[in-house]
């Protein structure tokens, strides 16, 4: 059997084909009364990496992403469909597809200030065998396939707005590969999600408001988990309320404070309930100079064997600077600290990065990019990382 060899390649013709049949039928008319205004747009990238892990040797492929966009504009609607496939050619070995990712977005503008917006889509990925829920003798990490939908319905009257959005999600998991051959299923992992969330948020001047808001999120496991012996199935119930500051477009910041509370159906299973802060904000300088800083915590459930919830505690900033029209450098630092409910491991992970692009003409553009990443784990002990990329993006 197989695991590296998956048939993907007539997805992006369906998904396109499906696009196009549809908009017609949707009513769409184009900004000019005719036909519906599309435009299309694609990409190919060609990407090496070397992959350097502490105690191995390095990892070297190449990595081709064709990369296609339809979009449509209209009076008062607008649509997008994004598709990619991800072929990595091994220094070894056959050349194998690694991701897929498909995405449709759609907006309508009722009028009055009223809105609604739709979002769907399917993604697959291939875990990093670091993985925490991975055995550490992992040789081939799982592919994880992801299906997503949402609708959110958003209202302004006066200095008053409002949102509300449903949403429900389908995670699926491939089979884990040791060393030995042996195969290990992951079907603890996958899982069924729905989801809501609200905000209502009031101008007090036309540079702060304030806001509160809420979020349900209910989850169903497809097989019980393999160290605890019980489903995971439960309940994720979080509130927050906050402040906003906005400056035009250049220069924005959130802060926010509430509890997260997971709740089990299995009454083995202790609730952990944590309170916790959100902070985000964004500038953008006159001179090409742009910077976005966060922080916060979050609670969600742990994929380490034995650990029913994990609260992680993370900070991070990213920076860009356009030195000329054709040349942006970019740099990234970040720091999260996680704890694990009913264990007392806890991990740290330090990243930083730094990278630059470069447009040589209007159809080709030059990228780069190095990554380093330190873990700290109270198990697994110290190990780093160090990523290398170079590519070149032709677009169309």
């Amino acid at each position: 059997m197989n695991h590296r060899l998956h048939p993907w390649f007539c997805g992006p013709i369906f998904v396109v084909t499906a696009a196009l049949a549809a908009a017609p039928a949707l009513g769409f008319s184009g900004q000019n009364g005719g036909d519906p205004a599309f435009d299309v747009t694609s990409t190919i990238t060609l990407r090496g990496s070397a992959d350097f892990r502490q105690g191995e040797s390095g990892v070297f492929s190449l990595t081709v992403r064709p990369q296609t966009r339809i979009s449509y504009e209209g009076v008062g609607a607008s649509a997008s469909l994004d598709f990619g496939t991800d072929y990595v050619v091994p220094m070894q070995g056959d050349t194998i597809v690694e991701g897929f990712d498909a995405r449709l977005n759609g907006e309508r503008r009722i009028g009055g200030g009223l809105a609604v917006f739709g979002e769907a889509g399917i993604d697959l990925s291939r875990l990093d065998p670091a993985d925490s829920g991975l055995p550490a003798t992992v040789a081939i990490a799982p592919l994880r396939t992801g299906f997503d939908g949402s609708i959110r319905i958003e209202n302004s009257v006066g200095r008053l707005q409002s949102t509300f959005g449903l949403g429900v999600a389908r995670e699926i998991f491939g089979l884990s590969v040791l060393e030995d051959d042996t195969l290990v299923s992951n079907a603890d992992r996958n899982r069924f999600v729905l989801s809501a969330n609200s905000r209502v948020g009031f101008e007090l001047t036309p540079l702060v408001g304030v806001f509160a808001d809420w979020s349900y999120a209910r989850d169903r496991f497809d097989a019980p988990s393999p160290s605890l012996g019980v489903f995971m199935d439960g309940t994720i119930l979080e509130g927050r309320i906050g402040v906003g500051y906005a400056r035009g477009t250049s220069f924005g910041a959130e802060l926010a404070v509430g509890a997260t509370r997971r709740g089990f159906d299995d009454p083995a299973l202790a609730e952990t309930l944590a309170f916790g802060w959100n902070g985000a904000a964004n500038w953008s300088g006159g001179r090409g100079l742009a910077l976005d800083i966060f922080a916060g915590s979050n609670l969600d459930v742990s994929t380490r064997p034995g650990a029913t919830t994990q609260t992680e505690q993370s900070a991070g900033v990213n920076a860009s600077f356009a030195v000329t029209e054709k040349l942006t450098l970019r740099g990234s630092g970040s720091l999260a600290a996680t704890r694990y409910a009913g264990l007392p491991d806890t991990q740290m992970v330090a990243g930083a990065g730094a990278g630059l692009d470069f447009a040589i003409n209007r159809f080709m553009s030059l990228t780069t990019d190095y990554r380093y990443t330190f873990t700290d784990d109270s198990v697994d002990g110290q190990s780093s990382r160090q990523t290398i990329e170079a590519g070149l993006v032709f677009a169309r």
